[in-house]
């Protein structure tokens, strides 16, 4: 689902990096941006137990994966492609 939304020609953010699974994208931008899960959360308004599935491989809903790009400083496309493995 979050590939074919940044197949849709979403706006490129700053990283071209690729890793290898969602939470380890996650972790590594969040220590990048020196977020706790709490600030994370808060800035993609979501509850801190969300976010946290999403750190542990649950993909976020669409909804939520922009916000979550943002926050993180990254793409859809680079969300997606982590999400997709």
């Amino acid at each position: 689902m979050l590939m074919a939304a940044a197949t849709r020609g979403e706006a490129e953010a700053v990283t071209r990096e690729r890793w290898p699974s969602l939470p380890a994208l996650i972790d590594a931008r969040m220590a990048a941006r020196g977020l706790t899960v709490r600030e994370a959360a808060e800035r993609v308004g979501v509850p801190t137990s969300t976010f946290q599935s999403w750190r542990v491989g649950k993909q976020p809903p669409l909804k939520y994966a922009r916000r979550l790009a943002r926050a993180l400083g990254v793409s859809l496309r680079a969300l997606a492609e982590a999400a997709e493995g």
